[in-house]
This record gives C-alpha cells, sequence and structure tokens, in this order.
C-alpha cells in the first residue's frame, strides 16, 4: 500500500461532478484507509474562489504556485477551457511539471496541459465534445476516445463517469482491489453498467 496525495487546479467553468467524481472517491478510500493515505488540495490560478459551470463558487487553499509535496496534479477546467491558456498559466504549469512527477487533467482541462507542452509525445483524451478540434489543434498528441488514458507521467480523463473510473483504478493501485470495490460499493457505482 502506498499513499496518494493529489491537487486539483480547478478553473472558472468547471464541472461540479467532474471534480466530485475525482475527489468523492479519494474520501471515501481516506475514510476506509485512514487519515494521511489519501488526499486533496483545491488550487486554483490566481490563489481565489473559482466558480463553476452551473454558478456554484469553491473555496481553494492556494495557488498554481503551491502545487507542492503532490504525488499527482490534475488541471480541471470545463467551459471555456482554452480561454485559460494564457501566459502566466502555461509557465505556472511548466514550472509545477518539475514539482510533481504526474500531470493530470480532467474534462477539457487537457487543454491547457496541452497548450504548455506538456502532453506532446503523449497519448490522451478529453472531453468528447472539445476531441475532434483538439486533434486537429495539437498534432504531437495522439488523441483517443478512449474514458482515460494513463501514458507514462501523464492522465487524462474526459468527463465525470470516466473521472470516476480512474480515480477507483488510481485508488486501486495505492490501497489495492479491496479498497477500490469498497469504494465503488459506497457510490453504487457498477463500471460495467457503463
Amino acid at each position: 500500500m502506498t499513499n496518494l496525495h493529489c491537487g486539483f487546479l480547478v478553473f472558472d467553468g468547471f464541472s461540479n461532478m467532474v471534480l466530485a467524481s475525482a475527489i468523492e472517491p479519494l474520501r471515501a478510500a481516506r475514510d476506509y484507509a485512514g487519515e494521511g493515505r489519501f488526499s486533496w488540495r483545491l488550487l486554483s490560478p490566481h490563489d481565489s474562489d473559482v466558480t463553476s459551470s452551473s454558478g456554484l463558487s469553491l473555496r481553494c487553499v492556494g495557488g498554481l504556485a503551491e502545487a507542492r509535496g503532490l504525488d499527482m496534479l490534475f488541471v480541471v477546467a470545463g467551459y471555456g477551457a482554452r480561454d485559460h491558456a494564457r501566459a502566466a498559466t502555461i509557465r505556472g504549469l511548466q514550472m509545477a511539471e518539475r514539482r510533481v512527477s504526474v500531470m493530470g487533467a480532467l474534462d477539457s482541462g487537457a487543454w491547457l496541459l496541452a497548450a504548455a507542452g506538456l502532453l506532446d509525445g503523449h497519448r490522451a483524451t478529453i472531453h468528447w465534445q472539445d476531441s475532434a478540434e483538439f486533434a486537429e489543434r495539437y498534432l504531437d498528441i495522439e488523441v483517443t476516445n478512449d474514458r482515460y488514458i494513463i501514458d507514462r507521467n501523464r492522465i487524462t480523463a474526459g468527463g465525470a463517469t470516466t473521472v470516476m473510473d480512474l480515480m477507483l483504478r488510481l485508488i486501486g493501485e495505492a490501497g489495492g482491489g479491496a479498497l477500490a470495490f469498497d469504494v465503488s460499493n459506497m457510490f453504487v457505482y457498477d463500471s460495467r453498467r457503463r
């Protein structure tokens, strides 16, 4: 068994369902496995609150510069993801990649990792509504329609249920199959019925 400490860099326009599909399995795994084994931190690009696509505000504990001491950092973006690919964000992601060994993107967050050059030479997926345009724009990325992709030190998932699939896999790798099974039962989640 290993520990799993994740950071989520959340951008305005994110999907509540996507973020919950990432965090709630970690919370359940922590509850089953004990404090300290599974943890998460919510970060924002500018160390401020962010607003979801449905208008809910989310309090974050820090900015991108505080992405330290994490096993994985996931970029969480939905509507307007491309608009967030500003120079400061791209530089911040490139700097974070030096401190965090595994970088990931959920929903449309892959636009931001790609803009920073962090998906070049990797397989990746993105929300199905963005897939064709994403593949046309980033020729150095092998874009697939898989539910999620783990390619070396890059992870991408395209939507809420795919994020749940991904998190159950990561929890299973860190804490064992029985723990992942217990977490999936907590949410009455059956991946066979997708």
